[in-house]
């Protein structure tokens, strides 16, 4: 009877557990830590676009878009992946002339079809930078030099 009783539960297990299916999430990519090399550029200066892409699913295409200035079109650049790396993913901004701001933003697509973009709500809202503003650096927390009698 025990025999029996065992050998109907190990019948049961395995039937119920073949009907379980594995499946992988099928949400769009990931896209952070978009970034630019160098911080502030100055005239005619490339632009090196960074950012972290990652998917269950897999990544099939990452692409950066520029435009310079608030008029026109976006120009696409495909992105490939950094040397050493299988998630940061960098395209490059051409040079542009002294004074203009470049938007920018990066749009990950995976083989589900699902896309995402960084900066959030692109292309409406983008990222941008000026060619030739200056990086402000904060040096000093307290002018004084105190904790205990800051300014």
């Amino acid at each position: 009877m025990k025999t029996r009783l065992i050998l109907i539960s190990l019948i049961l297990l395995s039937f119920l557990t073949a009907c379980v299916k594995d499946e992988i999430y099928k949400g769009a990519p990931s896209v952070s830590e978009l970034a630019i090399n160098p911080a502030a550029p100055i005239t005619d200066e490339a632009v090196t676009v960074t950012a972290k892409v990652t998917d269950l699913d897999g990544v099939t295409s990452v692409k950066l878009y520029y435009k310079v200035g608030e008029t026109g079109s976006f120009t696409s650049v495909s992105m490939s992946l950094q040397n050493g790396s299988t998630q940061i993913y960098e395209g490059q901004i051409p040079g542009q002339a002294g004074g203009v701001t470049v938007n920018y933003y990066v749009e990950a697509t995976n083989k589900s079809g699902l896309t995402a973009v960084a900066a959030a709500e692109a292309p409406a809202n983008t990222a941008a930078y000026t060619i030739g503003a200056p990086l402000i650096l904060l040096n000093e927390v307290y002018s004084r030099g105190v904790v205990e009698d800051p300014d």
